[in-house]
């Protein structure tokens, strides 16, 4: 795995900035760097690599999308990683391993940073890979959330009730 040095790939707030705004002016300023390390890890494969900037803030807004959809605030998000491996070739007539590229982004106070990136390898008909990691206090807070609406009958009482 190649460790790459700690680059900005999303805010929070990008979106709702305006266009002349210096941070959005400075993060768009980046992308020719992420760019450049996708490109070094790259090569010349391009078919089922990641090889542009807005790819991976795609892949963080469906990460965003999936840490929503837990019930967990955006400020609980810090500390997360997101590892990323595009989908390998379609056709059945290929038969032959591709180029892929493996990237690891992690949630900091406001900003997604891109902290690893690596070549990897695909298999034709294999699926995309978006993996969360979360720490077992995220997983906690999730877990309370998702039964927040339910009363919770404790393992005893439960097997007692299904006897009688």
């Amino acid at each position: 795995m190649t460790k790459a040095k700690p680059t900005v790939v999303i805010t929070d707030a990008i979106q709702k900035m305006p266009a002349s705004d210096k941070r959005r002016q400075a993060l768009a300023a980046l992308a020719p760097a992420v760019e450049q390390r996708l490109y070094a890890v790259n090569g010349k494969a391009s078919s089922f690599c990641t090889t542009l900037h807005y790819q991976i803030i795609e892949i963080v807004r469906d990460a965003e999308q999936r840490l929503a959809a837990t019930g967990l605030p955006r400020s609980a998000w810090t500390g997360v990683i997101v590892s990323h491996t595009g989908a390998g070739p379609t056709a059945k007539r290929y038969k032959y391993s591709a180029a892929a590229t493996w990237l690891q982004i992690e949630r900091r106070t406001k900003d997604w940073v891109l902290i690893g990136v690596d070549r990897d390898t695909v298999y034709p008909g294999s699926n995309e890979r978006l993996t969360l990691t979360i720490s077992d206090a995220q997983a906690d807070e999730i877990k309370r959330r998702a039964v927040a609406g339910f009363l919770v009958q404790p393992a005893q009482a439960a097997s007692n009730a299904n006897v009688s």
